[in-house]
């Protein structure tokens, strides 16, 4: 956020409005304003179990599933994931959906007990580009080797 007010102070334009409704010094109250600004996170937080990508606070979660239900929503029929010792769940995309029936199987019965990760992502929608959340599996850990690996 900071970093969007100090691109709006380079503008004169802005300068100008703000001298002229506050503080003579523009950068003064600029300052000023982000020491006081709240995270819009806080004025709107997340209702409902639904995890949304600010819950993720930039970071990849390892998760297992802990169960599932079909639930309708306004857009069609969704997978909600739940997950082990976690309150919120996992409203599946399609495309979700997908990443993890290709690897667990097509049946969500079978996902329970496996793991994901979770990650925060950008994706297009409507015409602008929004926060969501990503799946992907867990890699399996390498193994240390003792030789060389021949790449010839």
């Amino acid at each position: 956020m900071q970093n969007h007010w100090r691109q709006l102070i380079n503008d004169n334009e802005w300068k100008e409005y703000i001298a002229f409704f506050s503080d003579p010094d523009p950068e003064t109250y600029l300052t000023e304003l982000e020491e006081t600004m709240t995270d819009v996170n806080e004025i709107y937080p997340s209702k409902g179990n639904a995890l949304k990508a600010s819950d993720l606070n930039g970071k990849t979660h390892e998760v297992v599933i802990d169960g599932h239900e079909v639930v309708n929503f306004e857009n069609g029929r969704k997978i909600v994931l739940r997950f082990l010792n976690r309150e919120k769940t996992l409203v599946c995309n399609k495309t979700n959906a997908m990443i993890v029936s290709s690897a667990y199987g097509k049946n969500p019965d079978n996902w329970i007990g496996k793991k994901i990760e979770i990650y925060p992502d950008k994706t297009t929608f409507q015409g602008g580009l929004v926060d969501c959340i990503r799946v992907r599996i867990p890699t399996p850990k390498a193994e240390a080797f003792e030789d060389d690996i021949p790449f010839n």
